[in-house]
């Protein structure tokens, strides 16, 4: 499962995350954090840091985004579901302007979902 995400050209998705990281920051964005490397986890719910959302690099005004699990769990498809849907509905909360359509995708993407 991976997020593909259509941008207007409004934003690019470089300026959207630049946002989010100061949204969560600045509490505004208060259901995700952020770690070191850029990735986002879910934040004081059940499913706090059990995996980290990444995005890609925008190719041809397509944006990817992939999950990374816990080595050590086995990634659910419940917990696969979850922060592939909340990810798609903050982005839709915050910057529907700049998003033509968020693509979910049911299975997994080997080159972008780590687990």
């Amino acid at each position: 499962m991976a997020l593909h995400i259509i941008l207007n050209g409004k934003m690019t998705m470089s300026d959207i995350l630049t946002d989010i990281y100061q949204k969560i920051d600045d509490n505004k964005i208060r259901t995700w954090d952020y770690d070191n490397d850029g990735d986002f986890t879910q934040k004081n719910t059940q499913w706090a840091s059990d995996a980290w959302m990444t995005v890609y690099e925008e190719n041809q005004g397509v944006v990817k985004v992939g999950i990374i699990g816990r080595l050590e769990d086995k990634m659910s498809k419940q917990l696969y579901a979850i922060y592939h849907s909340r990810f798609a509905e903050m982005l839709l909360s915050y910057y529907d302007e700049a998003v033509i359509k968020i693509e979910i995708t049911s299975m997994k993407e080997f080159d972008i979902d780590f687990f």
